[in-house]
């Protein structure tokens, strides 16, 4: 075994005696190490003459193996799927595993986007997994959410959808550490393609279709405006003493930043000018332009943030002035909008967590957090929260081993279990908050089961 492979990761045991054991290392290689032990002194011994190691095959990414029984092991993975597997005494096409069976995971999410493709309806697109388990997962929505195909990519940083000649989207961008490759989607195929507009010599930070049927392309090397279906550069903006670090654009603005320096530009027919910049007092984590109206192509409004203060800042376009800025501790529901909805909310974000978890973040009205929030104080009383754990750690948010509260984030799984109450337990807690002037006094039983109903359909 090589020094540089001797990177294992985990381990377990197949005999109670001790004498084999499974290993995996950080490629998903699998081992066999059998222990020999001094046979003149007995079964018992515990004196070990000699050690063999042996490749079996290839695994997932492996955070934990267990040895089941018969040869059958489960692999645990966390950066690509999960994997029952059998070992064979011999080997078939040169490796001693069988799949029995795959579990999907699409953690970590690195990057997703939606896609309208024709005749096939929107999917939403997302780079799963890390190192060698890296991937594009295409998926539909449905009842839960299925894998409909998959690359095998890794180190994917980003993706965005394209329509070039097209009126639906048939081209995906995706960008890597130091490179970026373009795929032209057709039917059921997937073609890498090179169009000689684009750079596919730096990390894209962001691409988007954009006025006059030209492609904008923001990299870490400068910014293009592309024309000609993809073909042309028709001008290049490059900054000669950073990188670009983040992007955005609607159709006809453009914003990027460099550290903590933002730069505003606006997008014309085969013209990208600079409008302004400023600098903020710390470095910009993200940016966005898209108008708040879906059918305008314009915004007056900058939306930033920041690392260090974990905060967002609003600015005016294009003079650049601030107009506000808000600590990230307002409410929100984890849910899904319906066409046929009659609840009211404000935004909605479509999100992806580390762990592999898809959902809608959507801003509330006043009157319906308030409501909400209400609620949810009185079921936190009267229904046990599991592993007798606080409901408020169930929605609790981690990152780098670290475990922070939520706060005014409203549990859409604890408003959920009003729907399983018997409906004298329902009519109870609106009494309660009646008396409390916590919610309307003409709010019903049948009104609030409604209004939870629609907020619950997430797929």
């Amino acid at each position: 075994m090589e020094k540089d492979e001797a990177s294992i990761i985990s381990y377990c045991p197949i005999d109670e005696d001790g004498c084999r054991y499974l290993l995996t290392d950080y490629f998903g290689k699998l081992y066999l190490l059998v222990l020999e032990h001094d046979k003149r002194n007995g079964s018992s011994s515990t004196t070990i003459t000699d050690m063999k190691l042996d490749l079996l095959g290839e695994t997932s990414m492996c955070e934990y193996i267990t040895y089941l029984d018969n040869g059958v092991t489960f692999v645990g993975s966390r950066f690509g799927d999960s994997q029952l597997i059998r070992l064979l005494p011999e080997p078939e096409n040169g490796s001693h595993l069988e799949i029995l069976e795959s579990y999907t995971n699409l953690g970590p999410i690195v990057d997703m986007c939606v896609v309208d493709l024709e005749r096939q309806g929107r999917q939403l697109i997302t780079c799963s997994g890390n190192g060698k388990d890296s991937s594009l997962r295409f998926i539909r929505t449905g009842i839960g959410i299925h894998e409909h195909a998959s690359i095998d990519l890794r180190n994917i940083k980003g993706i965005w959808a394209l329509k070039i000649d097209n009126h639906y989207d048939n081209h995906l961008v995706v960008a890597f550490f130091d490179q970026t490759r373009l795929f032209h989607l057709q039917n059921d195929e997937i073609e890498e393609v090179e169009l000689a507009g684009f750079d596919f010599q730096h990390q894209t930070l962001f691409c988007a279709n954009v006025v006059s049927d030209q492609y904008l392309q923001i990299t870490t090397h400068s910014i293009r405006l592309i024309g000609n279906n993809g073909k042309d550069l028709l001008i290049e903006w490059i900054n000669d003493q950073n990188e670009i670090t983040v992007g955005s654009s609607n159709t006809t603005q453009c914003v990027c930043a460099i550290g903590n320096q933002l730069f505003y530009f606006e997008i014309g027919r085969a013209s990208l000018s600079e409008i302004n910049k400023c600098k903020l007092p710390y470095n910009i984590a993200c940016l966005d332009v898209t108008p708040l109206n879906s059918q305008e192509e314009r915004t007056n409004l900058c939306v930033v943030g920041l690392w260090t203060q974990i905060s967002v800042w609003i600015y005016r376009l294009p003079t650049l002035d601030v107009l506000h800025k808000e600590p990230l501790t307002s409410g929100c529901l984890v849910t899904q909008q319906t066409a046929e909805s009659t609840i009211s909310v404000e935004t909605c974000t479509l999100m992806g967590g580390v762990s592999g978890y898809i959902g809608l973040l959507l801003q509330l009205t006043s009157s319906l957090y308030q409501l909400l929030m209400s609620l949810q104080l009185a079921l936190a009383e009267y229904v046990p929260s599991v592993g007798k754990i606080d409901h408020g750690a169930w929605r609790s948010f981690e990152s780098d081993g670290r475990s922070d509260v939520s706060c005014g984030f409203v549990d859409g799984d604890l408003i959920e279990t009003y729907l399983d109450l018997p409906k004298s337990v329902q009519q109870e807690l609106i009494q309660d908050l009646r008396g409390e002037n916590n919610i309307p006094l003409n709010t019903t039983v049948e009104e609030l089961v409604k209004i939870i109903e629609e907020l619950a359909r997430i797929h």
